[in-house]
């Protein structure tokens, strides 16, 4: 660890072909290569989070010297130390939506056909008109209560990202349909974890989870430091 003025830089030397050259993408895609390193290195930032805010380095995050370390923190430091300020002491949590499509059609066509009972002689395409207005109502109700959600869990956080849907589906084959991240306070995260409940209550039955995990480094919320002139 280095101080460069006001922020101190954590770090650890490592060889440079064991990351680059040739054989760097195929270390790179074995997971039981870069698995022990990678937690290795969460494990490094997550220790340094217990002394105050850290900007967290992605892993595989390379210098040639400490030298060029120590001037990206010099050239990126009013970032850095703005950056530091509005984390205090908050933790970023990830919040993720996963849809059951089918339920949630099903849960809306069900109520459609309670609202407006048929007769026998037209039930069959009664049914069919419902069913294709059921599908083309499952995205505005979907959006509408991702909103209501994300605006909720804001009023229990200090910080909000709505992240891209890097995945179609979940492990448990539901889609993926939001991906937020959040800056919690410590002292609020109970508060956080009960909203998160109560939105859970309100849609589950229709097809729709929210999960939680965390607390992790903020990297959704650190700036982007250029390091064009290294």
């Amino acid at each position: 660890m280095r101080a460069f003025g006001g922020v101190s830089a954590v770090w650890s030397e490592v060889r440079l072909d064991e990351f680059c050259h040739e054989t760097a993408e195929r270390r790179m895609g074995d997971l039981a290569w870069v698995g022990p390193r990678a937690l290795r290195h969460e494990k490094v930032i997550e220790e340094a989070m217990l002394d105050g805010p850290v900007l967290p380095a992605r892993f595989a995050t390379l210098f040639t010297s400490v030298e060029s370390l120590g001037g990206l923190v010099a050239r990126h430091q009013e970032a850095i130390t703005r950056f530091f300020d509005t984390l205090g002491a908050a933790r970023e949590w990830s919040v993720k939506g996963c849809l059951d499509r089918e339920k949630a059609r099903e849960r809306i066509q069900g109520e459609r056909e309670r609202a407006a009972p048929s007769s026998p002689g037209t039930r069959y395409l009664q049914e069919k008109r419902l069913r294709l207005e059921a599908d083309q109502a499952v995205g505005p109700w979907l959006a509408s209560v991702c909103q209501h959600a994300a605006a909720g869990l804001q009023e229990c956080a200090s910080g909000f990202r709505e992240r891209p849907v890097r995945t179609s589906a979940s492990a448990a084959g539901a889609e993926v349909v939001a991906d937020w991240a959040f800056l919690v306070l410590p002292d609020g995260e109970s508060a956080f974890a009960g909203r998160l409940e109560a939105l859970v209550g309100e849609v589950e039955d229709r097809g729709l989870r929210y999960s939680l995990s965390g607390p992790w480094p903020a990297y959704s919320f650190a700036p982007v430091l250029s390091r064009s002139a290294e």
